[in-house]
């Protein structure tokens, strides 16, 4: 199975006219791969993933696949970004595919906000091969 496509026991959140499967590929990598609507539930639905992952210890590599995600709210940005900035010392980094204008906006505002550890692509193809390499690598 790609690195990309949620396995079956991905975790599925709903809300507000939008999804998202999250899962761990390895220890201390997630992926989130949502569609329509990113509202306050979905934004809730990762920070309730990643959590008891960070309480245990260990740093996260997180990686959004937005591609299909048309909209967001302000309150989902805002949880996310206050969550970020929270827990900044245990994420090395953030890597987000967006298509929408709308949600580079709000990517824009995450990634000033959380700084340069957030990277962002709009080519499929780069992400796909950043998250095939670092679902090889070792955070050890």
């Amino acid at each position: 199975m790609s690195s990309t496509t949620p396995p079956p026991d991905a975790r599925l959140v709903t809300g507000l006219g939008g999804e998202e499967r999250i899962w761990q590929p390895r220890p201390g990598l997630v992926v989130v791969r949502g569609s329509g609507v990113f509202s306050l539930p979905l934004a809730e639905g990762i920070t309730d993933f990643v959590r008891p992952i960070l309480e245990a210890g260990t740093r996260i590599h997180v990686f959004g696949d937005l591609e299909h995600v048309d909209f967001h709210t302000q309150d989902s940005r805002e949880h996310v970004t206050a969550f970020t900035l929270e827990h900044l010392s245990d994420i090395e980094a953030v890597d987000i595919l967006f298509a929408s204008k709308f949600v580079a906006l709000g990517v824009s505002a995450f990634r000033h906000a959380v700084g340069p550890r957030v990277t962002v692509y709009t080519d499929r193809s780069s992400f796909t091969r950043a998250l095939e390499a670092a679902t090889v690598s070792s955070t050890d």
